[in-house]
């Protein structure tokens, strides 16, 4: 009886550890695909020495716009103020319409999610050549390197675009996947604009000119939602920035970008409603455009049945 018993512990054991080892393993492979795809379709760059300088104590940027709107569409609006900076800034429905993944960001109720295929951040990458930029994203895990890449680049005129959990960054409950602009630091905080504005008392959705008084942050809270961003969506970095350069010569032709937004079905095209702009309808002709319409002006849906909750 007592060998028998002994046995049935021993298998017990072999059951709890085989147990363990799966879910790890499965814990491991689901890690290292994700690590996989952000490191594939993000086309990180670790923050170099050249990105690194010697700022002043507060710098403010006085020739970016702040553009906002009530509803969630953090991405194309950060992608807009960028741009804005550099020159006039498209119509949102155009960046919409070359980021195609706008409207992806799925609801995460109480849970780390994962959807690839679904990702504002690529749309980003996928729209800055055809609004003539080269897409920069820079990331590191340390914390001091970060703040001073971010107020050497605002330093040198460059505002630049941040993902963080906006939750953390307004001292809320749920997490709230989003992006911001910097435009300016001092000692004590980060000087930013919110492309969302749906509480007044805070900031009220429109367009503001260029030297606009934006929003204030604490470093530390800025930083640590940031880190937040990070931990939910299990990025391989902690801290990131995307900053916006010139592209030399003229923007790539829109075919393979026509082609592949109409490859996304009828539930793009359902919301088009004219050409992607007069430029390339002119010059290319109603036939190539007839699968690849520009977006209506309302938002697009979230395909998951919620109101999307970030970016």
């Amino acid at each position: 009886m007592k060998s028998g018993r002994t046995w049935k512990m021993v298998l017990l054991g072999l059951g709890v550890v085989t147990l363990v080892g799966a879910i790890v393993g499965y814990q491991f492979v689901i890690r290292s695909f994700i690590h996989q795809y952000y490191q594939g379709e993000y086309r990180p760059t670790a923050i170099a020495s050249a990105d690194l300088g010697s700022p002043p104590p507060a710098h403010r940027l006085g020739d970016v716009p702040w553009l906002s709107e009530s509803t969630f569409l953090c991405q194309s609006l950060s992608a807009r103020m960028l741009a804005a900076q550099q020159g006039a800034p498209p119509a949102r429905q155009v960046v919409d319409y070359f980021m195609g993944f706008t409207w992806g960001a799925t609801a995460i109720p109480r849970q780390t999610g994962f959807f690839p295929g679904q990702d504002p951040e690529v749309g980003l990458l996928r729209a800055a050549p055809y609004l003539g930029f080269d897409r920069r994203y820079l990331t590191t895990n340390d914390r001091a390197e970060f703040l001073l890449a971010l107020r050497t680049l605002v330093a040198k005129g460059k505002a630049v675009r941040v993902a963080l959990d906006r939750s953390v960054l307004l001292e809320q409950r749920e997490v709230v996947p989003h992006s911001v602009v910097v435009i300016g630091y001092d000692e004590a905080n980060v000087e930013y604009y919110d492309p969302t504005c749906e509480d007044a008392s805070r900031c009220a959705p429109g367009e503001r000119p260029v030297g606009t008084p934006g929003l204030k942050a604490p470093v530390d809270r800025f930083l640590m939602a940031i880190e937040s961003q990070a931990l939910v969506f299990q990025y391989p970095w902690k801290y990131q920035l995307v900053a916006f350069d010139p592209i030399d010569g003229a923007k790539p032709d829109p075919s393979r970008l026509l082609a592949e937004n109409a490859f996304y079905g009828e539930r793009v095209l359902e919301l088009a409603e004219k050409g992607l702009d007069a430029e390339h309808h002119d010059r290319r002709g109603t036939a190539d455009l007839d699968g690849a319409r520009e977006p209506a002006g309302e938002p697009r849906p979230d395909p998951s049945g919620s109101d999307p909750d970030g970016y």
